[in-house]
């Protein structure tokens, strides 16, 4: 029999106090008349700016305690715990399918996961997002099963968390895309000593439906000219891939303040 991975000692309560998402039918015609006047006068900016009073849904499932993998659980076993926690804490279906796999994979976005069971020599890649009135806040995590391969790639895991730092503070109103990646890469560069490619270190997330939680192709890359406004929100990755560093990748939900950034995911790094 595999080896499941534990379940947590119970499942956490509803968010409470959000407002359940929607309105009355009878409001249909008044917002859907508003919406196109919108769209008339400010193009796509509606897809760009999570309105004040809804921050709260990317917030409101966001609760810290996470599954233990352990050597011996299939990926598809650790996908259905996922799912379950996702939706007895009352959430909605994501966007996207929550990402399982093992690190020999990692270069490999965007897998999902298969039957295969975790050995005790793996590393363990968990990118995931619940969803709630269709507002999303993704979240990636990396834990080496053994702790001697998570002291082999300490110096990515310090490297890739003191660059993800970096983009979070050059995460502002004014800044352009393109320079809080290079805030990001900077930092990445200076620790491998040596130029790094990589297609960019984040993209705008909010309200999303299957089969994607992205706010489109506005991603923090080279090259793009978009400015920052209070109120956007991006998934922030940082990823190190290095021979002589190692291996490691994080990501979470920050979102843009008026002198700022608030990441708003909570869920401890593994050690």
């Amino acid at each position: 029999m595999p080896h499941l991975p534990p379940q947590p000692p119970q499942q956490p309560d509803p968010p409470r106090g959000l407002p359940e998402p929607g309105f009355p039918p009878e409001e249909y015609a008044q917002r859907l008349a508003g919406t196109r006047e919108a769209m008339a006068r400010d193009g796509l900016d509606l897809l760009l700016v999570t309105a004040p009073e809804d921050i709260h849904y990317h917030c409101g499932l966001n609760h810290q305690g996470h599954f233990a993998v352990t050597a011996g659980a299939r990926e598809n076993a650790v996908a259905a715990a996922v799912h379950d926690a996702m939706f007895r804490a009352g959430g909605d279906l994501p966007g996207f399918a929550p990402l399982v796999r093992s690190t020999d994979r990692l270069d490999q976005e965007h897998l999902t996961w298969t039957r295969r069971e975790f050995g005790p020599r793996d590393g363990v890649f968990l990118e995931l997002s619940a969803a709630y009135g269709r507002y999303h806040a993704p979240l990636a995590r990396l834990h080496h099963l053994d702790p001697r391969d998570a002291a082999r790639h300490r110096p990515a895991a310090e490297a890739s968390q003191e660059a993800m730092r970096a983009l979070c503070a050059a995460l502002r109103p004014d800044r352009t895309a393109e320079q809080v990646f290079g805030a990001w890469r900077a930092v990445v560069e200076e620790a491998i000593g040596r130029p790094y490619r990589r297609h960019h270190c984040g993209y705008l997330v909010g309200i999303g439906f299957p089969p994607s939680w992205m706010g489109g192709t506005r991603t923090l890359r080279p090259g793009n000219p978009l400015r920052l406004r209070a109120g956007m929100t991006f998934h922030v990755q940082s990823w190190l891939l290095d021979e002589r560093l190692g291996t490691y990748a994080c990501s979470d939900t920050a979102l843009v303040t008026e002198d700022g950034c608030e990441v708003l995911t909570r869920t401890p790094y593994p050690q």
